[in-house]
């Protein structure tokens, strides 16, 4: 297994037919309307910092609606992907800037036409449309302000529709996603210095580094999870990876969690699969169940779980 492509899965990069048009009709139609909604919102919201969220929301909502249409339509190309995402951000930024005009205008103006926005923006950059602490921005710095907005509201798209398609692997043979992987730790960490050994190992379908692993404590940071999964179909499609979490509390209290991978979707066999999962489940077992992590690492819990 010389080859990356033997050892790590790949998309296909396949697209389809329907896969495509289902991501422009959710996106420019749920998009759209949060777009609309967004440009009302923020006219008639005095607060700077809820008009900010309100930015990132829109990006990333409408990214997350895309990126579901993707799935469902079983696109396996998130560059082609990403491409769809950024255009239905710029559709969803422009179609803010009507609603926000019309708002402007006290409904009585409803511009649409590209040409007709920029000339209005022109004019307002002269005189600033609105004012903040004090300080009403015109010109260059209204422009930058604009610009922030639309780079966040289409990055924002983009990066959430590439990232929900990244690593989720896809069965070729079955037509279909595999399900979320199943996660087992916290594990002992393994010293970073020996990380690229331990890879090369994995790679050779050597898991020795894995089977003597010992569960780590509640108190234990940073720690190992180890996500393993399966086709549920044809059994053809297996995966492992490996991820090292650091956790910390902020002054608040709140918990503080980052991740690094290590290896991500190595490709094993449905034996090393079931070995695997049998052994960390009986050495989680006979530890008494060491502190779950939360399991996608974001909300649910990291335990022994079902074969997949």
């Amino acid at each position: 297994m010389s080859d990356d492509e033997e050892v790590f899965y790949r998309n296909s990069g396949s697209i389809g037919l329907a896969g495509p048009l289902l991501m422009v009709v959710v996106g420019f139609g749920v998009g759209g309307i949060m777009a609309a909604i967004y440009g009302y919102a923020i006219f008639y919201c005095p607060l700077i910092y809820i008009n900010g969220i309100g930015t990132v929301l829109l990006g990333t909502l409408t990214g997350w609606f895309v990126g579901k249409a993707a799935k469902l339509g079983k696109v396996r190309n998130a560059g082609y992907a990403s491409i769809i995402g950024i255009v239905v951000g710029v559709g969803c930024w422009y179609v803010s800037w009507v609603a926000w005009l019309h708002a402007l205008s006290d409904q009585e103006a409803l511009v649409t036409a590209p040409r007709d926005i920029f000339a209005v923006a022109d004019a307002l950059a002269e005189i600033g449309p609105w004012s903040i602490f004090g300080v009403t921005p015109t010109g260059i710095l209204l422009y930058l302000v604009w610009f922030i907005e639309a780079a966040i509201i289409i990055g924002g798209c983009a990066f959430v529709v590439t990232n929900s398609l990244r690593s989720l692997p896809f069965c070729e043979t079955c037509q279909r996603w595999m399900p979320p992987p199943k996660y087992f730790g916290r594990f002992e960490m393994i010293d970073p210095d020996e990380w690229g050994r331990v890879v090369a190992d994995l790679v050779k379908q050597d898991f020795t580094q894995l089977t003597t692993l010992k569960p780590a404590t509640e108190s234990t940071t940073p720690y190992l999870v180890i996500e393993l999964n399966g086709c549920q179909g044809c059994h053809d499609l297996q995966t492992l990876s490996l991820r090292a979490v650091a956790e910390s509390r902020d002054s608040r209290g709140n918990l503080d969690r980052t991740e690094k991978k290590i290896v991500e979707n190595l490709l094993i066999s449905r034996e090393t699969l079931d070995d695997l999962q049998a052994h960390l489940t009986r050495v989680i077992e006979e530890a008494q169940g060491p502190t779950p992590v939360e399991n996608s690492l974001e909300s649910g819990e990291a335990t022994p779980a079902d074969t997949p």
